[in-house]
C-alpha cells in the first residue's frame, strides 16, 4: 500500500489492505468508505482502527483478519456511533474476545443483530441506542454466557422489544447454570 492512502478521500471500497499503524491511522480520512478489508491486524492496532472507523459514515461491510491467529481487537469497552449503514450486523467467532461492554448507537438501517458461536464470550453489557429500525431481539443471546444486562436507550417501541428479548431469553437453550439478564430501557 503506497503511503498517502488517506488522501483518497472519495474511495468507497478498499480490500486486502495489510495493516500497519500508519495505514490504519490514514484510513480515518476515507470518510466515504463503504467496504473495508484489513489483513494482518495486530492487537495494538485496535484503538487506532476504532478511531478510524468512527469517521466512516457509510461503512456497511468490514472484514478483518489478524496475524498468526492473534486475537482480534483486545478491547474491554467498545462504543460504535453511526459507524454502520447495513441492515444486519453479525459478530463472528473469535471477534472481540475480551469485550465486556458493547454500545451500538444510531445504526439507522440496522434491523438485525446476530451473535455467532464463540463471538463476544466475555460480554456482560449490551447497550442499544437510537437504532430506530431494530425491533427484534438479537439472535444468539444464549451464546452470550456472561451477559448480565441489555440496556435500550431512545429506542422506538422499546416495550415490545423488551418483551421479545425476554421471550427469546426464555426460549433459547442456555447452559445448565440459571442466569438472570437485566433488560431495561430509558
Amino acid at each position: 500500500m503506497p503511503p498517502g492512502i488517506g488522501r483518497l478521500e472519495s474511495l468507497e471500497k478498499l480490500s486486502l489492505v495489510k495493516a500497519s499503524k500508519k495505514i490504519i491511522r490514514e484510513l480515518g480520512n476515507l470518510v466515504q468508505l463503504r467496504k473495508l478489508g484489513i489483513t494482518e491486524l495486530e492487537s495494538d492496532h485496535g484503538r487506532d482502527l476504532c478511531a478510524s472507523i468512527e469517521n466512516m459514515l457509510y461503512l456497511s461491510s468490514l472484514y478483518v483478519s489478524s496475524t498468526n491467529g492473534e486475537e482480534f481487537l483486545a478491547l474491554n469497552d467498545l462504543r460504535l456511533v453511526d459507524a454502520f449503514t447495513g441492515e444486519e450486523l453479525k459478530f463472528k467467532p473469535n471477534w472481540f474476545q475480551k469485550l465486556v461492554i458493547l454500545e451500538i448507537e444510531q445504526f439507522n438501517e440496522l434491523c438485525k443483530v446476530v451473535v455467532e458461536e464463540e463471538a463476544l464470550p466475555e460480554l456482560q453489557k449490551l447497550v442499544l441506542r437510537k437504532c430506530m429500525k431494530l425491533n427484534k431481539a438479537p439472535e444468539g443471546l444464549h451464546k452470550l454466557i456472561k451477559l448480565e444486562e441489555i440496556l435500550l436507550r431512545d429506542m422506538p417501541e422499546h416495550e415490545n422489544l423488551i418483551a421479545e428479548i425476554h421471550e427469546t431469553i426464555d426460549s433459547e437453550k442456555r447452559s445448565s447454570e440459571a442466569r438472570h439478564i437485566k433488560v431495561s430501557a430509558d
